[in-house]
C-alpha cells in the first residue's frame, strides 16, 4: 500500500464542525458515539452497497472507533464507485473505488492544541506503514492530510447573516482534523471491493494502535521521555 502525505487534499477554507448538510439527501454531521445504531442509515454513499463485506467491515470499524474503547472518532466519510478509470496514465487497472474518512480526537480541545494534530497524523502514518509491512496491500493508496476546522461551540466570532463564521488566527475554536483519502484499483468490481475491505482492516488496526498510544495522554501530546 502506498501511504503518503497529501497536503493538497484539504479544503481552502475552515471546515465547520459540526457541519450541516449542503445538498438534498445528505445527513450532515451525526454523532455516532451517541447514535451508533444510525450508522447504516445515515451514510448515504454506503447504503447502496450494504451487502458488500467491505461496507460491513467499515460499519464495524465505525462502531469501534466511535465507541467507548477508543479516544478517537470519525466526523465525515465518503465513498465513490466502483467507477471506470478515466485514463491508463492514472492506473493500469480498469476500475477504482475511492473516498475519504475524517478522524479526530473525541475531546474537541485536543484538536485545537497547536501541534497536537500533527503528532496524531504522524503516529497514524507510521502505524499504517507498519501494518502494511506485515502483509503488503497492492494497488491501494492512502493520502493523509490535516484539514483546518472551526468548532462552532468554541468560536468567539459571531455568525454572519448567512450563518458562516470568520475566526481570527488565535480563536480557540480553530483546530485540525485528519483526512485519509484512499483509492483501490482492480480489473473487476469484485477485486476493488476485496482490496477496499483489506484497506479498512488496515486502517482499523492503525487507528486502534494510535488510540491505545494516546489513551493515557492528555490529547495528542508526545509521551514523556524515558
Amino acid at each position: 500500500m502506498d501511504v503518503f502525505p497529501e497536503p493538497s487534499a484539504g479544503w481552502t477554507r475552515h471546515r465547520m464542525h459540526p457541519y450541516v448538510a449542503a445538498r438534498p439527501g445528505e445527513a450532515g454531521f451525526v454523532d455516532l458515539r451517541a447514535q451508533p445504531e444510525r450508522i447504516p442509515e445515515v451514510l448515504e454513499d454506503y447504503r447502496p452497497h450494504a451487502d458488500q463485506p467491505a461496507v460491513q467491515t467499515f460499519f464495524e470499524f465505525l462502531r469501534w472507533i466511535n465507541g467507548p474503547e477508543s479516544v478517537l472518532e470519525t466526523c465525515d466519510c465518503a465513498l465513490r464507485g466502483p467507477e471506470k478509470v478515466k485514463s491508463r496514465k492514472e492506473s493500469r487497472f480498469l476500475w477504482v473505488l475511492h473516498g475519504r474518512v475524517m478522524l479526530m480526537h473525541r475531546e474537541p480541545g485536543a484538536n485545537c492544541i497547536e501541534g497536537a494534530p500533527t503528532v496524531f497524523i504522524q503516529h497514524l502514518y507510521e502505524q499504517l506503514h507498519r501494518v502494511d509491512a506485515l502483509a503488503p496491500l497492492r494497488d491501494v493508496c492512502a493520502g493523509l492530510n490535516l484539514c483546518s476546522v472551526l468548532y462552532r461551540d468554541r468560536c468567539l466570532a459571531q455568525p454572519a447573516a448567512d450563518g458562516s463564521l470568520a475566526a481570527g488566527p488565535y480563536d480557540p475554536g480553530l483546530g485540525q482534523h485528519v483526512m485519509v483519502k484512499f483509492r483501490a484499483h482492480g480489473n473487476s468490481h469484485m477485486e476493488v471491493w476485496q482490496k477496499l475491505n483489506k484497506f479498512y482492516g488496515f486502517l482499523w488496526t492503525a487507528c486502534r494502535r494510535t488510540s491505545d498510544h494516546f489513551l493515557p495522554l492528555g490529547g495528542f501530546l508526545p509521551a514523556a521521555p524515558q
